[in-house]
């Protein structure tokens, strides 16, 4: 038997919809997930901002270390897609590769 690893969320099946009103939290890769380097993925922007606009704490992470997380922000903010739907993005809610790091070296008392 063949597990599955992930599942496309569909609002519009009943099983789905209970399953994110029982979430408090949800974690987004970014590159891939939300955007491509052409452009916005089909859904992402709405999406994130249908989570915001229902209170969900929604976090987000890249394994993109050339960037603090200001400029991430910033990034994001410049997407037409983004802008559109009014989603909001902040620089806590973005862990990068670089910032994951310095958290890490940090908890093992380096510094």
């Amino acid at each position: 038997r063949k597990e599955k690893y992930f599942v496309r969320l569909r609002p519009d099946e009943e099983e789905h919809r209970r399953w994110i009103k029982q979430m408090k939290a949800f974690i987004f890769d970014m590159d891939g997930v939300l955007y491509t380097f052409a452009g916005g993925i089909d859904g992402a922007a709405d999406s994130l901002k249908a989570l915001q606009s229902a209170g969900k704490t929604v976090l987000f992470m890249t394994n993109n270390s050339t960037k603090a997380q200001e400029d991430v922000v910033e990034s994001l903010r410049r997407r037409r897609s983004f802008r559109d739907a009014g989603v909001i993005f902040e620089p806590d809610e973005i862990m990068t590769s670089g910032v994951a790091a310095a958290e890490y070296l940090l908890s093992r008392g380096l510094k």
